[in-house]
């Protein structure tokens, strides 16, 4: 079973905007923070323009991530 844990929005501070590089340093982040945590799996779903972003579909920043997560219960 699947139960959501959070929905979450990351924002950017000031005028910043979020790239694919940055992106991909806010997720490795993300995953070090979980694994620092001792944290159990958790899947994420990315929505709105950064899921465009990451999959390369479009070469723009946005201002955000959306992101959905679900943790797995055994």
């Amino acid at each position: 079973h699947r139960k959501p844990v959070f929905i979450v929005s990351i924002m950017t501070t000031r005028n910043d905007l979020l790239n694919l590089k940055s992106v991909e340093d806010t997720f490795k982040h993300l995953n070090f923070r979980l694994k620092e945590n001792d944290s159990d799996p958790v899947e994420i779903v990315v929505c709105g323009g950064c899921s465009l972003i990451v999959s390369g579909l479009v070469h723009r920043t946005t201002k955000d991530v959306d992101v959905l997560a679900w943790k797995t219960w055994l």
